[in-house]
């Protein structure tokens, strides 16, 4: 495997940069679309208290935070996430950092990090590594495994596709399939 020592820094710098060759704005974008706003903490579907933009750290039935705490927490989220980029070579493309950032944001950074879409990407093998993503696509509620891929009666199934489609979504990412991030934003919001 081709590791950058530089990495972490450059990308930590790059993830919480705004402006030119930032991709704070980006990153945010991305995250707030995925996980959705909810200022009162809820259950999400695998039945994890969760608040703001998906933080599941330490939130309590009944808490509450306003839009300034969500903003500074997804900030903070988003660097303390951005650590599965480490040790990624400087090299990558931004989408292919962006779609990592995403996912490790949603299964965490050691699920990041252990993943085989991780391996494909420091092999700088994006195809490979996309495919890996659509692996995470399953949920656990209530002791009941739950495949979100799966559509009920010809439709979407309602516990979990918004889960299926951010996979997707990150696949193509992670598989280098945008051409820039703005692209990639746009693709989430039914553009192409």
């Amino acid at each position: 495997m081709v590791r950058n020592a530089q990495g972490s820094s450059y990308w930590l710098k790059r993830i919480t940069q705004v402006g030119a060759g930032g991709l704070l704005v980006a990153a945010s974008a991305i995250v707030s679309y995925n996980e959705g706003y909810k200022e009162v903490a809820y259950r999400d579907s695998a039945d994890v208290w969760t608040i703001c933009y998906g933080e599941t750290k330490n939130v309590k039935p009944g808490q509450v935070k306003n839009k300034a705490q969500c903003d500074a927490q997804l900030v903070e989220s988003l660097k303390l996430h951005g650590s599965v980029l480490n040790d990624l070579p400087k090299d990558i493309p931004p989408v292919v950092a962006l779609g990592s950032l995403d996912m490790a944001y949603n299964i965490g950074v050691s699920g990041f990090n252990n993943s085989t879409a991780k391996k494909w990407i420091l092999l700088r093998d994006y195809k490979r590594a996309g495919e890996a993503v659509l692996s995470w696509r399953y949920i656990t509620r209530n002791g009941k495994k739950y495949d979100c891929s799966q559509l009920v009666h010809g439709k979407p199934n309602k516990v979990c596709w918004g889960l299926w489609e951010r996979r997707q979504w990150e696949a193509k990412a992670i598989g280098n399939q945008f051409e820039t991030p703005e692209k990639a934003i746009a693709a989430l919001k039914g553009g192409k």
